[in-house]
């Protein structure tokens, strides 16, 4: 495995090289995508007894107090997760991380996210939107994928440019797949890269 990083990490510049990185880091932000999902469904059925994405007619058949509590204690576990961020410093801010620091690691942090707080963030959400929180799960789903792919620029010790390219790819594996739409992905990261300065 090191022998395979050391000759990428000789040839990260050559495209063929970003090609296929590209392809690695899109492939793995989806499957992480697909994980964050399913693992918010495998919460819901946790707390509603059902893990089907059609949540409302599956809280319509539940007693109302079974409605009340769920988001509740999800809530308190919420919280005890941001107290914890808090005292770890695990995150910069006390809420789960999203899009907007994305777009400030593309625009001025050179292509850098952290990893640990891409999954903790995923965390946070998956158990807030598994209780039945009105949230949306497309912010930390793109920054998960934009930790992914700072993490394989990190490691293979890529340059800004590239970095920031691969942050690209990283965001339209994710967007693609929580709106199960890649060609929704691949727009939603064009537009996103080329609005704050051209990709590359």
């Amino acid at each position: 495995m090191r022998w395979i990083v050391r000759r990428i990490r000789y040839h990260a510049d050559h495209p063929v090289w970003l090609w296929l990185t590209a392809v690695l880091v899109g492939t793995l932000a989806g499957f992480a995508t697909l994980g964050f999902r399913l693992s918010i469904l495998a919460v819901q059925g946790l707390f509603y007894g059902s893990a089907k994405e059609q949540l409302a007619s599956t809280a319509a058949a539940l007693h109302w107090s079974h409605v009340w509590l769920a988001p509740v204690i999800g809530g308190m576990v919420v919280g005890a997760l941001l107290f914890l961020a808090e005292r770890t410093k695990a995150l910069s801010e006390v809420r789960a991380q999203s899009v907007a620091e994305v777009i400030e690691a593309r625009a001025v942090g050179k292509g850098n996210i952290g990893f640990w707080p891409g999954v903790y963030s995923a965390l946070i959400t998956i158990v807030s939107l598994g209780s039945g929180a009105s949230a949306g799960r497309e912010g930390p789903a793109v920054h998960l994928g934009g930790a992914l792919a700072s993490l394989t620029s990190r490691i293979l010790n890529l340059g800004a440019r590239n970095a920031r390219t691969l942050l690209a790819c990283g965001v339209a594996g994710a967007v693609a797949a929580s709106f199960n739409a890649p060609l929704a992905g691949l727009l939603f990261a064009s537009k996103w890269c080329w609005a704050i300065m051209p990709c590359g």
